[in-house]
């Protein structure tokens, strides 16, 4: 892949359209928070699902599930030949979800803004 595994893209694309959603999920139920509590809460969820999946898939290692990534779809984030690696790995992949929550927030906000500054004029 281009600079960096294809997982790392994948986690910065799930990072981003998670706290997309949740941010879109809290316009249309119309929760009374500011919107910066909204672009918080939104990183935070994103943060957390794409810590549970690397916990998944820790536990999926931990039981001999060792291969083609925790559904058997990819290369997969251990080896018992660099189980140092594997942290790098791991931390990398949480970085990327941070970065496309972070873009994702900023994006949809920007979003809104430019739709809000349309409907006035």
């Amino acid at each position: 892949t281009f600079l960096l595994p294809f997982d790392h893209y994948t986690h910065f694309v799930s990072g981003f359209a998670i706290s997309y959603a949740v941010l879109y999920l809290f316009s249309k139920q119309k929760v009374s928070l500011t919107t910066a509590m909204r672009f918080w809460i939104a990183i935070l969820v994103a943060l957390g699902l794409g810590g549970i999946q690397e916990i998944l898939e820790f536990l999926m290692a931990s039981g001999g599930l060792v291969g083609e990534g925790m559904f058997f779809l990819g290369p997969g984030d251990f080896s018992h030949a660099y189980p140092e690696a594997v942290w790098a790995n791991l931390s990398l992949d949480l970085v990327n979800d941070l970065f496309g929550a972070y873009f994702g927030a900023l994006v949809y906000i920007a979003v809104q803004k430019l739709k809000f500054k349309k409907s006035i004029k």
